[in-house]
């Protein structure tokens, strides 16, 4: 048996440095999709880089840098799609079985894509709200900046530290 030489196709995916991990976790699948709906072997190699991921296909001779750009631009867009509504474009050989566990996978790529952005939906709302509480005390420091405060009563009580600090304070 001969084997078919294969073509590269290079590309850039530039994405916010949130995104990066959760599409490259999306994209692994990219090459099965291909080879159960389209019944052809690529291999995707994609690597996290500065600003977005490197993208490289090795692809068969027979298929046309068109049709694998058209299979990837179908594949992404499952991502939009709603979860209930999958069509997979298949060629003849891929029987009804066969699209069916496709779809339960894709869906299954797409959930799990999907709790990703959740994840990091919660992580950035909790850094806003870190950033607002940081604000916050920075002004209130800022208000106070001339001001130390010293228990009322004797000044004996006051521990080491408190006293260094207002020792600090009149020295300078």
């Amino acid at each position: 048996m001969q084997l078919e030489a294969k073509l590269k196709k290079y590309t850039f995916l530039k994405l916010d440095k949130q995104l990066i991990s959760s599409i490259h976790q999306y994209l692994v699948f990219f090459s099965n999709y291909v080879k159960e709906s389209k019944q052809v072997d690529i291999t995707m190699h994609a690597s996290e880089v500065e600003g977005g991921l490197d993208i490289a296909f090795d692809f068969p001779e027979t298929t046309t840098k068109e049709e694998l750009q058209t299979w990837l631009d179908e594949y992404l867009g499952f991502l939009t799609t709603d979860k209930n509504d999958f069509q997979v474009n298949t060629v003849e050989e891929v029987t009804n079985e066969q699209a069916d566990v496709l779809i339960l996978r894709l869906r299954n790529q797409v959930q799990s894509f999907r709790h990703s952005l959740d994840i990091l939906r919660v992580e950035n709302k909790l850094l806003k709200s870190q950033n607002e509480q940081i604000a916050d005390i920075t002004k209130l420091l800022a208000s106070k900046s001339d001001q130390i405060f010293i228990p009322i009563g004797n000044h004996n009580s006051l521990s080491k530290e408190q006293s260094n600090i207002i020792d600090k304070k009149h020295d300078s």
